[in-house]
């Protein structure tokens, strides 16, 4: 059984993870700051979030998918609205997907 993306949002929206040792895939460390707000525009599905990876702090968008390929699928990668996304939280990554923004970051 597949989990529903709306699972997914109710964790991210109720802090129900555990927030002690996040790495990207990248192995470097993440801090959650703020977990953003809703957006209910077009566009990534948080908005105003705020990270820390590494010693740097990032404040923009956030995308929540369950699966790392639901960025190409849904279209993100050739959405400008998608630009200003500093992450990407996904349930699973098969095969270490990495995916990039339209500016190609």
């Amino acid at each position: 059984m597949k989990l529903p993306e709306k699972l997914l949002h109710f964790i991210w929206r109720y802090k129900l993870i555990n927030q002690t040792n996040l790495l990207t895939t990248h192995g470097e460390s993440l801090r959650i700051l703020d977990f953003g707000q809703l957006n209910t525009n077009a566009g990534a599905d948080l908005e105003l979030a705020k990270i820390q990876i590494q010693n740097r702090i990032w404040i923009g968008n956030i995308e929540l998918h369950v699966s790392s390929l639901d960025w190409k699928y849904h279209h993100h990668h050739l959405d400008p609205r998608y630009n200003s996304t500093i992450l990407h939280v996904v349930w699973e990554n098969p095969e270490n997907i990495k995916i990039k923004r339209l500016d190609g970051t």
